[in-house]
């Protein structure tokens, strides 16, 4: 199982990560068995203005959905970037209803990638209404 340490520092950012591995040199990074989603990737892209691309990659995980399990947490992140909103919600609504835990990573404020899901008011509320209103504070 990933550090779960490690891999806060890498969703934070590659400027985060690099500055806590020149700080950290000597510990053995452990990433094994970390989901390193599309939905990252669909955040970056957004981040990059490439918004086009992030609805790509959440289209193309809608597709995976049919065929496996894609974690709602993953879903909501990736429809966030994307500017789906009422998609966004949705997942969030079924990652909370089935205790995904990847909402305890995702659904963070103190990852970047799940800022654009912090500017919608249903998905706080939600978050306030799961008695996670620690996560409302900055």
């Amino acid at each position: 199982m990933a550090n779960p340490e490690h891999l806060v520092m890498l969703k934070r950012g590659v400027e985060v990560w690099n500055r806590w591995r020149r700080v950290h040199v000597h510990p053995e990074v452990d990433l094994s068995g970390a989901d390193l989603s599309e939905a990252d990737l669909a955040v970056t892209f957004a981040g990059l203005g490439k918004r086009e691309h992030a609805d790509a990659l959440y289209t193309e995980m809608l597709a995976r959905v049919r065929r496996q399990y894609v974690p709602p947490a993953q879903l909501a992140l990736a429809a966030a970037a994307a500017s789906r909103e009422s998609e966004a919600i949705h997942h969030t609504r079924e990652a909370f209803e089935i205790r995904d835990p990847n909402c305890q990573v995702f659904f963070s404020r103190h990852v970047p990638y799940s800022a654009p899901l912090y500017t919608y008011p249903r998905f706080c509320e939600m978050v306030a209404r799961m008695g996670r209103s620690d996560w409302l504070r900055d």
